[in-house]
């Protein structure tokens, strides 16, 4: 499992870090704090 905070990443790396870590077999935990990283995370998930 790798932990993914989502204020620390622009997101273009949190597109990456995802896809990598699916390549990998592995699950993302993602942080969110507010609704528009949320929202950031959601869009990156669909990359």
């Amino acid at each position: 499992m790798l932990l993914l905070i989502v204020a620390a990443l622009e997101q273009p790396a949190l597109v990456s870090m995802l896809d990598r870590t699916e390549s990998l077999g592995m699950t993302a935990l993602v942080e969110v704090h507010t609704e528009e990283e949320a929202d950031r995370a959601l869009k990156a998930g669909r990359g």
